[in-house]
């Protein structure tokens, strides 16, 4: 596809939904661990895309494991949420690409974890973790690592 046609691309979505399925936290003694560290937290990203052609949709699935250190000794949280977002003009953007472009899928992803860094501040409060922070990802390099991610058609 030439530089043209992508940039008169346009992509018309709406957000249908975006909720948290779950969050935990372990249960550990803060005497246990007592110089935990937040800036050494670790994050890990699990990634699921769902796309439903004849709805007009794309599920984001995204599951987030929250370690004591770098080295994941310890599982200390995970949230695991959900985004539904309809892609208006789906039809035409299949027809024109043939299927839905690899580079319209991390902005979905990038909705959902933007909204997830949110749910861990709000429900982190009090906890262990109090305070930790997802960091800022470029979400195209969850598509590089399979075992990160999954895509799906319904």
């Amino acid at each position: 596809m030439e530089e043209k046609e992508l940039a008169n691309l346009s992509v018309n979505t709406r957000i249908i939904s975006v909720k948290l399925n779950n969050f935990s936290v372990a249960a550990i003694d803060k005497k246990i661990i007592p110089n935990l560290n937040k800036d050494s937290f670790a994050y890990e990203y699990g990634v699921q895309l769902l796309v439903d052609p004849p709805q007009k949709q794309i599920v984001v699935n995204c599951l987030i494991k929250i370690f004591s250190e770098l080295d994941k000794k310890i599982n200390l949280a995970e949230i695991s949420s959900s985004g539904t977002f309809e892609l208006l003009n789906l039809d035409e953007i299949v027809k024109k690409f043939n299927g839905v472009p690899s580079f319209i899928l991390p902005l979905f992803v990038g909705v959902l974890l933007s909204t997830s860094r949110g749910f861990l501040l709000l429900k982190s409060e009090g906890t262990i973790i109090e305070g930790a922070t997802l960091p800022i990802i470029d979400t195209t390099t969850l598509f590089s690592d399979s075992s990160s991610f999954e895509t799906k058609s319904l």
